[in-house]
């Protein structure tokens, strides 16, 4: 096997060894369910040459749900907006990575130090690669080539029936022939409409703003912390369309008002493929099944190291929880990543003055993210903010 297969295997292995509660089922009429995959693996060395303490499996996730915008106002931070396996691998790493702050011994952590001079974690140079492995091409724009087969000329007789006028995202499977643009999850347009992002514009804007969330960049340099590649299957790649979808965010043009933060930049993702042989090793993707097949409602939750275990999301919120109870919460929840992120910032020795109480003061307290995130959805053009979910720190 070549790296790229051999970093799937490791997702997949990982995968295959979590409980089946958290998997596809088959319903009770015999009807089949399918899902989408993505995990997040650190490779360290020079990435080709090494042994198995070169490649941590950091995070695991599937889904292809995404919350109602309706229900954020009353989610207190503890519903899960964006579903989609991508997305929240991408949450998932980013309480591996405040847990590995949060390490009693983090002196000697293999995956984080703290650096005294910024006052913030970073992630050990030893790790040169962020590699996510997904088994679907990312909803939205480097997907619309290959779901637009028969339907663009439909669309152009169609286009006058537009319920969009330009200026805002568009719903993620309608009018085809119009690409580069944001847009919307979920593809369907008689689903309950959310402002949540596709999974391309996510991606494209992570080029600049780099993985970490809110929480995690409060205690974490953003240096080093970026997606290097994304690896699909071979049978679904399309060089031009995630060139298209990724290289609509560029570097930062410096002579602009905007000069770059240090701990930012723009690192532009890599896409590679893994093989059928290591596809194999995923059976529940939507390819393997019957054409008479439904989406798993089950999501999967895996943050690598033990603390949490592996959780099944239904709706947002963690199976078997009673919603409004922190039973219910997800420990990738804004409120869990934001609790989990204060506990490591008040164990370093140079702790933030700003005293924050709450999550929506805690989005604007670093001002370098906040320009780099609005110039990024400048870049990317008509992207509109989804409902405010604000709660007490």
């Amino acid at each position: 096997m070549n790296d790229q297969d051999e970093i799937a295997k490791l997702v997949f292995t990982t995968y295959n060894a979590l409980p089946d509660k958290c998997k596809p089922r088959t319903r009770p009429d015999g009807t089949p369910e399918w899902t989408n995959l993505a995990g997040i693996v650190l490779v360290g060395g020079d990435g080709y040459n090494h042994d198995e303490n070169d490649r941590v499996c950091a995070s695991i996730a599937t889904g292809v749900k995404a919350t109602a915008d309706e229900n954020l106002p009353h989610a207190a931070g503890q519903v899960l907006h964006d579903c989609h396996a991508e997305i929240l691998a991408i949450r998932a790493f980013n309480r591996f990575m405040i847990d590995q702050c949060n390490s009693r011994n983090s002196s000697d952590n293999p995956i984080v130090m703290f650096n005294p001079d910024r006052g913030k974690y970073e992630l050990r140079p030893r790790w040169r690669r962020i590699v996510m492995v997904a088994t679907e091409v990312p909803c939205g724009d480097a997907s619309m080539d290959r779901l637009s087969d028969g339907k663009i000329a439909w669309d152009e007789a169609n286009i006058q029936a537009m319920d969009n006028d330009g200026t805002g995202p568009m719903i993620g499977r309608g009018y085809f022939s119009r690409v580069g643009v944001v847009r919307t999850k979920p593809g369907r347009a008689d689903a309950p409409r959310t402002m949540s992002k596709s999974c391309s514009d996510k991606l494209a804007a992570r080029q600049r703003t780099s993985l970490l969330l809110t929480a995690t960049s409060t205690i974490m340099s953003a240096q080093n912390m970026y997606l290097t590649e994304l690896i699909v299957p071979s049978q679904k790649h399309d060089l031009s369309s995630f060139g298209r979808a990724f290289g609509r965010v560029r570097p930062f043009d410096c002579t602009t008002a905007l000069a770059r933060p240090a701990e930012y930049g723009f690192v532009p993702i890599t896409v590679t493929t893994y093989s059928a042989v290591a596809g194999r090793m995923f059976a529940h993707d939507r390819t393997r099944q019957e054409l008479v097949s439904k989406p798993s409602m089950v999501s999967l939750v895996y943050v690598a190291g033990g603390q949490h275990g592996a959780e099944a999301i239904v709706k947002g919120r963690r199976m078997g929880g009673r919603a409004g109870t922190a039973a219910a919460a997800s420990v990738v929840c804004r409120q869990a990543l934001a609790r989990a992120a204060a506990l490591a910032i008040m164990a370093v020795e140079n702790p933030h003055d700003q005293v924050v109480t709450r999550y929506i003061e805690l989005k604007t307290m670093d001002p370098a993210r906040v320009a780099v995130k609005q110039a990024t959805r400048r870049a990317l053009g008509n992207w509109t903010p989804t409902a405010t979910d604000d709660f007490s720190l």
